[in-house]
């Protein structure tokens, strides 16, 4: 499912300023640099992000409101338009819960990224005060978390973990309701976090 209407998505924010500066302040605290942000919406905490970056989304509704100082691509989290190895940066935030296949998507990341690049996922875990408010209203019929997949702080962090070599987490708002991952793709081969 693709979010179509760029304007709803914006106001949802600025009725809610306090959410939105703290987690803009948690993606600073990252220092990501010349990244592709993947399930972009309409450039949401892009200013985050220092030098380039190119925005990925599913919805050309939703590129088209974005920054126009950015490239946008339309394109899938699963079938990533990029040649192996070539990226220095991948993130995603606010949208792995609505991506269809996470593994898939992680597949990709990792193919796509250059050895030592770096991946930082930040979500709304299923273990939080937020988290549990957007599953009701998914439960309710919600006509965007109705399709969400939310996944607790730990299996995100196993999940990337298995692929990815965890740098650190940070969360943001009561109850670590935004969670950051942020990770970096193997130099040498990876035995996904198994013990040798």
């Amino acid at each position: 499912m693709a979010f179509d209407d760029p304007e709803e998505y914006m106001r949802w924010y600025a009725s809610n300023p306090r959410l939105y500066r703290e987690e803009l302040e948690l993606i600073r605290r990252l220092d990501l640099g010349n990244c592709v942000d993947v399930g972009s919406g309409p450039s949401v905490f892009h200013e985050a992000i220092s030098g380039a970056v190119i925005s990925l989304d599913l919805s050309y509704a939703m590129l088209r409101a974005g920054r126009p100082d950015e490239d946008r691509i339309q394109g899938s989290a699963l079938s990533l338009p990029f040649r192996n190895s070539c990226l220095d940066c991948i993130s995603s935030i606010a949208s792995v819960m609505f991506f269809k296949d996470l593994s898939g998507f992680l597949r990709e990341a990792r193919r796509v990224l250059r050895p030592g690049g770096t991946l930082a996922i930040c979500s709304i875990p299923l273990d939080s005060q937020l988290g549990k408010v957007y599953v009701e209203m998914g439960r309710a019929g919600d006509k965007y978390y109705r399709n969400a997949s939310f996944l607790t702080r730990d299996e995100l962090r196993s999940e990337i973990g298995k692929l990815f070599e965890i740098e650190g987490t940070s969360c943001a708002l009561e109850g670590c309701s935004f969670y950051c991952v942020l990770a970096r793709k193997p130099r040498e081969p990876y035995n996904g976090g198994a013990e040798l």
